[in-house]
């Protein structure tokens, strides 16, 4: 676990986040390191988890949870974790059907037909979760990457609802709502750009990866900007943010305050 950054966003097993949605988000490098991270933390806090893989297979998270020290197969199997296979649901909305099945009962009938939403994507989750038994216990989804639905043709406003009503719905019960998306800055993709801006305003901790400005260094492998919104005393929340440098080991992550480590000028 990343101990140096759970300080910094005062979560750790005994006080997890409830009621919040947090955005990750990467700038020309990968912080799928922080959905590890969230995943590991969640399941050692001992809160239910539904994990919503678009880009990334289960057994993919299964092999470094397993080196973190985490079983998520047991914890499939005792109803912690619930894993809903975006990819394969992705495949099944784009493979040709027959006619007599209604393509609105697809949780991703949206790529087939602009006109319908993520709306049964949500219903399809939320089933799952029922199904499985959480009823009205705190539940977190975690999204391994929701720029893969702006890559397969979704429009901003559409993942946007998502987000919202995935929102009212886990957060709601106490939850969390955690999710990955992109936004380089040296692409002109002005879809996740939007989105990244969207999501900042919607969410209570915001966490952003990109390399070091100075260039490659092999002591220090990127920068991190954590905003969070702060309220106390009853006064409207205000925004904090901190910058920080980081290095990634097997299963740690170094923070260092910037200008304070000398591999980087």
């Amino acid at each position: 676990m990343f101990s140096d950054l759970n300080e910094i966003l005062q979560f750790d097993v005994n006080n997890l986040p409830k009621g919040n949605v947090i955005t990750i988000a990467d700038n020309n490098m990968d912080a799928n390191f922080l959905i590890h991270h969230f995943i590991s933390l969640f399941i050692r806090g001992k809160s239910k988890i539904c994990l919503l893989c678009l880009a990334q297979t289960f057994s993919h998270y299964s092999s470094v949870a397993h080196k973190l020290g985490i079983n998520l197969i047991k914890a499939c199997d005792e109803g912690q974790l619930t894993v809903i296979d975006g990819l394969q649901l992705s495949q099944e909305a784009t493979t040709p059907i027959t006619q007599t099945l209604d393509t609105r009962i697809l949780p991703l009938a949206c790529i087939r037909n602009s006109t319908f939403d993520l709306k049964s994507l949500l219903v399809h989750i939320t089933k799952r979760l029922l199904e499985s038994g959480c009823g009205d216990n705190p539940v977190t989804l975690i999204i391994d990457d929701i720029s893969i639905l702006i890559s397969l043709g979704l429009s901003v406003t559409t993942v946007v609802d998502f987000i919202h009503h995935c929102q009212v719905w886990f957060c709601g019960r106490n939850g969390c709502v955690v999710f990955l998306l992109h936004d380089d800055k040296n692409v002109e993709d002005e879809n996740n750009q939007q989105l990244h801006t969207l999501m900042i305003h919607k969410s209570s901790c915001s966490l952003q990866c990109q390399p070091l400005p100075s260039g490659y260094s092999r002591d220090v492998h990127g920068q991190i900007n954590i905003m969070k919104r702060e309220g106390k005393d009853g006064r409207p929340n205000r925004t904090v943010s901190r910058q920080y440098h980081y290095k990634i080991s097997d299963k740690t992550m170094n923070l260092f305050a910037v200008g304070t480590s000398t591999a980087v000028l």
